[in-house]
C-alpha cells in the first residue's frame, strides 16, 4: 500500500518516538515536504527528524536540523 500527502509550511519540533521518525516518519510514500522547518526531534535509533523508508519523497526549501 503506498499513499501521499503534502506538507507545507509546517513547524515540526521536539517530538520523540521509541524507534524511528520522531518528526516526520514517511514510509511507501510518494509524499511532498515544501518550506517546512523540522527540528530537535528525537529518537532512540533511526532518523530522528526525518524518516523515509521505501518511498520517493519530494523534499523543496526544508530546514532539517538537530
Amino acid at each position: 500500500m503506498t499513499a501521499s500527502a503534502t506538507l507545507e509550511n509546517n513547524r515540526i519540533l521536539s517530538n520523540t518516538a521509541p524507534y524511528a521518525g520522531g518528526g516526520v516518519y514517511l514510509g511507501n510514500s510518494s509524499s511532498q515536504l515544501n518550506n517546512n522547518i523540522i527540528s530537535n526531534n528525537t529518537v532512540t535509533s533511526g532518523g530522528a527528524g526525518l524518516f523515509l523508508y521505501k518511498g520517493a519523497a519530494t523534499l523543496v526549501a526544508n530546514r532539517i536540523s538537530s
